[in-house]
């Protein structure tokens, strides 16, 4: 409301300066109305309209967005990161019992085929992580992690160095034409064991003389 009413002293204050300029009975303050309603127009406006402060504004209000998003968007990363680990342990622990249980039952191939697939899927997970990983977010939420990482992975290439990994690929075929399986797992396995076989060599892994 108060900024029509600004708006209303304006127009008033012209109307009376063209009355007294069209042949008024007071022509000698045409000048001074002039200026006058210049100064209370000029007064009125700017105490509504300051486009700088409202640009001010504007600019402080996106910064306090962009500033609680950016927070949110890390506390939530770092809690998504805590939530994993300690539930990824429990899954650990039982896949570890699991294996406990079946080398007491005298059953160490069973363990060894689940070893073959944890080795290639921790490859699976290197080779992601360098082509799409998050290196400052890991640096800042799992800097013990990322100081290990070439030596863990280092320590998995000497291992297939030793132990090549087991190719299943028959039983995939014959899988796949029995029809117990989708062709496209035969595909897509083909598909990881040569990116495995890639990575190993550019270690040095396969090109003994």
């Amino acid at each position: 409301a108060l900024p029509n009413c600004g708006f209303n002293i304006c127009h008033q204050t012209h109307q009376l300066m063209h009355l007294t300029s069209a042949g008024s009975t007071l022509p000698s303050v045409a000048g001074p109305l002039n200026s006058a309603s210049a100064a209370v127009c000029v007064m009125v406006l700017s105490r509504y309209h300051h486009p700088v402060k409202n640009m001010k504004r504007y600019v402080h209000a996106i910064l306090l967005a962009v500033f609680f998003l950016a927070a949110g968007v890390l506390w939530g990363f770092k809690l998504g990161i805590d939530n994993g680990g300690n539930l990824g342990a429990i899954t650990q622990a039982v896949i570890g019992i699991g294996s406990y249980e079946a080398i007491e039952a005298g059953h160490s191939a069973r363990v060894q085929a689940h070893t073959n697939t944890v080795v290639n899927t921790a490859i699976d997970s290197y080779l992601w992580f360098e082509s799409s990983g998050n290196e400052a977010l890991s640096w800042l939420f799992l800097p013990t992690l990322m100081k290990a990482k070439e030596e863990y992975i280092n320590k998995i290439v000497m291992f297939r160095k030793r132990v090549p990994e087991t190719d299943i690929s028959e039983s995939l075929e014959a899988m796949v034409e029995n029809g117990d399986e989708d062709p496209e797992i035969l595909t897509t396995y083909r598909q990881n064991k040569k990116r495995h076989a890639e990575f190993l060599s550019s270690r040095g892994v396969g090109n003994e003389p």
